[in-house]
């Protein structure tokens, strides 16, 4: 009876020393499941705080004159609004550049004598 005892006893120490094992290494990955969420709530937070800002700035006054006159076209009374065609369309309608001829000239010495000798 000693000897199953004996058994009896090395079996269920090694199903307890592999039990707790196994909850040891569950809650090792959980640190680092918590550090994760941690991480991503304070990247949540952030963006949070980076759509406040912007919801600030859009229901501002100067957001929507701002929008007002650039998307819809609308000024204020006394105002004249000046649209311009696009870039390459103000292009083609400007006058062509006239690009200066680069004239090389002739040496010094040979403009002197022309002067003094021609």
């Amino acid at each position: 009876m000693r000897k199953y005892l004996k058994y009896i006893t090395l079996i269920v120490s090694l199903f307890v020393i592999v039990s707790v094992a196994r909850s040891t290494i569950k809650l090792l990955g959980k640190d680092d499941s918590i550090g994760e969420a941690q991480k991503r709530v304070e990247e949540l937070e952030r963006e949070q705080a980076e759509l406040l800002e912007l919801r600030e700035q859009i229901e501002s006054e100067e957001f929507v004159e701002r929008e007002a006159r650039e998307r819809l076209g609308l000024a204020k009374e006394d105002e004249v609004v000046v649209v311009l065609p696009e870039d390459d369309v103000l292009r083609r309608l400007a006058p062509p550049d006239e690009e200066e001829e680069f004239v090389e000239e002739a040496p010094i010495w040979k403009r002197w004598t022309k002067l003094f000798f021609n």
